[in-house]
């Protein structure tokens, strides 16, 4: 598949991004119209290597069933430049986190240890915040949090919450509007310190840079290093909102899809930076696997709990 380079992805994003309010207060009086994102033109299924302002809806109809003044043209002239749309049926989406899961848990819900982060005070764990709210389900509130243990399939402590931050997103924060959905929590367990002493740092990835980005989905236990398999995911849109939801970035991801219990999972760029977080996914029913999921920025989540990463 033909690839859209970092340099020219942040250009055209930036230019899309300029356009875009007119562009959206055009299109937003149509019927059906939920939401917005800088997007890529999909066919058929294939993503192809052409960015685009992608318009979200609840269900897709044929152009011959819909009258003129409905239809979502195929490129519109915004400021003397001619702007190409595409449509996406947009499904409901819930997050991540597990009851009863594997990963860290909180007494009350289950996700992936994302990184670790280096702060002005020390090191600390990182994942999604839905995960670490406790059994109150209150941000504010301070929270211990449990790992897995390898060797006795027994969850140990592993600390407690330093920092919440939990927000479904629409105001402006860290130049984006998607949701925030992160927290820390302390190394209270020698081990699990000892990892993120000798951990590496962890580069980040700017939003506009990742339209059309392929990423590698990794998850990482709170004890005892990797499990089992990485994802694929094709970034299809970034800088997502609508009518009920926001997002940093939207991802197509391959086989099995994410799980109840994926939120924190890690996506990384190809040379290794941290991109996204991940925390939602497309409702679905049955046993399978969500392939349209959404996550925010690594980087803006870095730069609102104010740490620096380094690699779990």
């Amino acid at each position: 598949m033909d690839r859209i380079d970092r340099p020219t992805a942040r250009r055209t994003s930036r230019a899309l991004r300029a356009s875009r309010a007119e562009a959206d207060d055009r299109i937003g009086s149509r019927c059906d119209i939920v939401g917005s994102m800088i997007g890529v033109k999909v066919r058929r299924g294939k993503v192809l290597p052409r960015l685009c302002l992608t318009y979200l809806v609840r269900e897709k109809i044929e152009l011959n069933q819909l009258s003129p003044r409905n239809r979502i043209p195929s490129r519109l002239s915004v400021a003397g430049k001619w702007i190409p749309t595409d449509v996406l049926e947009w499904p409901r989406m819930e997050l991540h986190g597990l009851q009863q899961g594997r990963f860290i848990r909180d007494g009350y819900t289950q996700g992936t240890l994302t990184v670790f982060a280096e702060s002005n005070f020390g090191l600390w764990g990182m994942s999604c915040g839905h995960c670490m709210l406790g059994t109150d389900q209150k941000p504010y509130s301070s929270a211990e949090i449990y790992m897995q243990d390898n060797a006795s399939g027994q969850f140990i402590p592993a600390g407690s919450t330093g920092q919440v931050v939990f927000a479904s997103g629409g105001k402006m924060i860290c130049n984006s509007r998607g949701y925030i959905d992160c927290g820390l929590f302390s190394l209270d367990d020698d081990s699990l310190l000892a990892r993120a002493q000798a951990s590496s740092p962890l580069a980040t990835v700017d939003l506009d840079g990742l339209a059309h980005q392929q990423l590698v989905g990794v998850s990482t236990m709170t004890s005892g290093g990797m499990v089992g398999g990485k994802r694929m995911a094709q970034v299809i849109g970034i800088d997502q909102f609508g009518i009920d939801d926001y997002s940093d970035v939207v991802l197509q991801v391959g086989g099995p899809g994410m799980v109840h219990g994926d939120s924190g999972m890690l996506w990384l760029t190809a040379d290794g930076r941290a991109a996204a977080i991940h925390c939602r996914g497309e409702i679905i029913s049955g046993d399978q696997g969500s392939h349209l999921v959404t996550a925010m920025s690594a980087r803006r989540a870095a730069e609102v709990l104010n740490v620096r990463l380094r690699r779990a």
